[in-house]
């Protein structure tokens, strides 16, 4: 979920293919080190023992994907819908959506 906010609060209105999601290097560095991070804390022994944690299966990680890929959806959607030429700069729309 942390990679899937950190992708769409990039721009404002641009979409992700526009952008590139890629090609900030100190963002690469943070979900790496917050993916190692994570994965420390979860099957690491030491870990475990100190946090009083015990390791997960992969299964159950994967409850977040799909409201990830709704996020991603969503916020591509929204960013096309102001992108277009067919909403006016004084529309509600713009006004709700545009923050």
């Amino acid at each position: 979920m942390q990679w899937a906010d950190a992708i769409i609060t990039k721009t404002r209105r641009l979409s992700i293919v526009q952008q590139g999601v890629f090609s900030n290097r100190m963002l690469v560095l943070g979900w790496v080190f917050e993916t190692l991070l994570a994965l420390c804390i979860i099957y690491v022994p030491f870990f475990n023992t100190v946090l009083q944690t015990e390791p997960l299966q992969f299964k159950h990680m994967l409850v977040a994907l799909p409201f990830a890929l709704f996020i991603v959806c969503y916020d591509e959607t929204r960013k096309g819908l102001l992108r277009g030429k067919w909403i006016k700069p004084e529309s509600w729309f713009r006004n709700v959506f545009a923050w």
